[in-house]
């Protein structure tokens, strides 16, 4: 079977750019700019890894990513925004369920360690 990811970034480069990146690693892909454009099956479905932007209008960062953690059913959680803030980020992390936290610009290879 094969795996499944979703990506919710609003910057459509990103998101093109991550899509491709997953795609390369065999995994079936919805890419999305905002949660809004999930459906039911969308959110029934088990998801093997979420990579998602924390910026979106009329959301906090952290309110955001726990709506991810207690709606979306995934196994890793992967933070990539242009929000670089060390306390932002450190809240984040200190939540628990998050695998990983990287501000862009980031390192292809180490998103790409949690594809394997």
């Amino acid at each position: 079977m094969a795996k499944t990811a979703l990506i919710i970034q609003q910057d459509l480069i990103l998101l093109k750019v991550l899509e491709r990146m997953i795609l390369s690693h065999q995994y079936q892909c919805k890419a999305i700019r905002a949660l809004d454009e999930l459906n039911i099956e969308d959110q029934s479905e088990n998801f093997d890894i979420i990579i998602s932007d924390i910026l979106f209008d009329g959301i906090a960062p952290l309110d955001y990513v726990f709506q991810i953690k207690e709606i979306i059913k995934h196994q890793t959680l992967l933070i990539i925004t242009s929000m670089g803030q060390k306390k932002v980020r450190q809240e984040i992390l200190n939540m628990g369920h998050v695998a990983g936290f990287f501000a862009v610009p980031f390192n292809f290879d180490k998103v790409e360690t949690y594809l394997h």
